[in-house]
């Protein structure tokens, strides 16, 4: 594929792209290129072109900027999105990280002209893929940008593939620059090829991610797709209208958390191997496994049985299980939840970031499990009740004594659709290999998902902060409980764990 003309826009960008998929920041200091590049990532023809386009790049950086600073068309990020724009910062603890996430897929082979075709249609239909999260602490939602090249490599040992992962796992996107996603293509001697794709999750939360995946695919392989006609900028600005003619609905949740965070217990008190306020390298690590279909199915109907979602159930035995390892049995833990206010029709179906947040609190005297279920159930139901309540504002009623401090470090985030599970998330010549999170101020995240069917249980958790000889045996403790749970015949008794 080749162009006819690139402008000199063009070009920058492009060379900006290929950058960012290096782990090679780029900026303008004191009128100079300045960069930052991983051992060995600065050579051969990108350093060429580098010095060939010096000018136009300090130029092009420098007008970006300018616009950046100072732009009418600029909207105010969302709640959620100020809390991951500000957890960047090195001086909060577990700070000096973005809320990323990165994904690979593996297939057998894959047209690499159509896929890119497919990826720049999907990013001119959604605008969350032309939004770029400025220095200043706002939002622009570029109208056209240049062709999205797709990055391609063919290495010739599984080492080299592993150093890419290693790069783009935990790469920083830049403020102030398009694109804020990666996605590039390797294979192995000319097979075995993966897919690559990483994204700030200030763009797009986990939800949005598996809409991308799933209608980039439909795309490529030229099924039909009803667009929407709604974009996340039209979202953001209208929230901002709902949540002041809801002021009333915000009074009384507010009521509700002033309340509650004078009781919550602390959140779980695991041994660390470095204390949070040490840590400076904030690099995160997985634990991940699968439960099988009849085990999920089961845990489904049981769940059914009792009236309880099963996100109420794993959250349950997330927080008992952590309980049994905490030097404080009591606790709470932060919660994802995805609210997608009923702002328009085709809201269900845009790309952005909706995420929210919401505490949920275990108590660990002697209950019966479906009691404990039915505790966290309660507590998930107040929840959606108040979930127009920004989750940042709950934390910072919890951080007025402690500011800079990672208050509930530890979360659950269930991306659950239950028996109606989308089969056809990939091809069927397509699997994911491995995927990784990371999230400003959190040292250990739960992500559940059942994208295939089956529910995928993974821990991402801060490398630095848990010895994997000491939080293995804990995520082990929590599977058997797992088992335990579905194998039971009754949840109306005691189920404990074993450590």
């Amino acid at each position: 594929m080749s162009d006819v003309r690139i402008t000199d826009v063009q070009l920058c960008e492009r060379i900006i792209q290929h950058c960012q998929a290096l782990n090679i920041q780029l900026w303008v200091e004191t009128g100079k290129l300045r960069y930052r590049a991983p051992h060995g990532a600065l050579r051969g023809d990108l350093l060429v072109q580098l010095k060939a386009a010096k000018e136009k790049l300090i130029q092009y950086l420098m007008i970006q900027n300018e616009m950046y600073c100072d732009d009418e068309n600029s909207i105010p990020l969302t709640p959620i999105q100020k809390a991951y724009y500000i957890g960047r910062n090195s001086d909060y603890e577990l700070g000096s990280v973005s809320a990323h996430y990165y994904l690979e897929l593996m297939c057998t082979d894959i047209n690499l002209e159509r896929f890119q075709k497919a990826v720049n249609i999907i990013i001119q239909k959604f605008d969350a893929l032309r939004n770029v999260i400025l220095p200043n602490g706002r939002q622009k939602f570029k109208d056209k940008v240049s062709e999205y090249i797709i990055r391609t490599s063919d290495f010739h040992s599984e080492d080299q593939r592993t150093q890419l992962r290693k790069e783009l796992s935990h790469y920083i996107f830049p403020y102030g620059i398009w694109p804020m996603f990666d996605i590039q293509v390797s294979s192995l001697k000319g097979e075995d090829f993966r897919l690559h794709i990483s994204f700030d999750c200030l763009i797009l939360d986990a939800w949005s991610a598996k809409m991308m995946v799933t209608n980039l695919f439909q795309v490529y392989q030229c099924s039909e797709i009803e667009w929407p006609n709604y974009t996340f900028q039209e979202y953001c600005l209208a929230e901002k209208i709902y949540r002041q003619e809801h002021a009333e609905q915000y009074k009384e949740a507010d009521e509700y958390w002033e309340k509650r965070v004078l009781t919550l217990p602390e959140a779980p008190q695991l041994k660390v191997y470095t204390d949070f306020s040490q840590i400076r390298i904030n690099r995160f690590e997985r634990l991940s496994s699968y439960l099988s279909e009849d085990e999920t199915k089961c845990l489904y109907e049981k769940s059914r049985k009792y009236r309880l979602t099963p996100a109420a159930v794993i959250c349950t035995a997330y927080m008992k299980t952590l309980s049994g390892y905490s030097r404080s049995h009591d606790l709470t833990i932060n919660i994802t939840l995805y609210n997608r206010l009923p702002l328009n029709e085709d809201v269900q179906r845009i790309l952005g970031d909706f995420t929210n947040n919401g505490l949920v609190t275990y108590e660990s005297y002697g209950k019966k499990f479906l009691q404990e279920v039915q505790s966290t159930q309660k507590q998930m139901w107040d929840l959606v009740k108040y979930r127009n309540y920004p989750g940042v504002d709950i934390l910072k009623k919890l951080a007025k004594k402690q500011p800079g401090k990672a208050i509930m470090p530890v979360v659950f985030t269930g991306v659950l659709q239950g028996q109606t599970a989308n089969l056809d998330y990939l091809p069927q010549d397509m699997c994911e290999l491995y995927a990784i999170s990371q999230t400003p101020q959190v040292a250990l995240d739960y992500q559940v998902t059942d994208f295939t069917g089956n529910i995928s249980i993974n821990w991402d958790y801060v490398a630095e902060a848990f010895i994997n000889q000491d939080l293995k045996p804990v995520y082990q403790s929590h599977i058997e409980l797992l088992k335990t749970i579905i194998k039971a015949e009754t949840w109306d008794t005691e189920i404990n764990i074993s450590n």
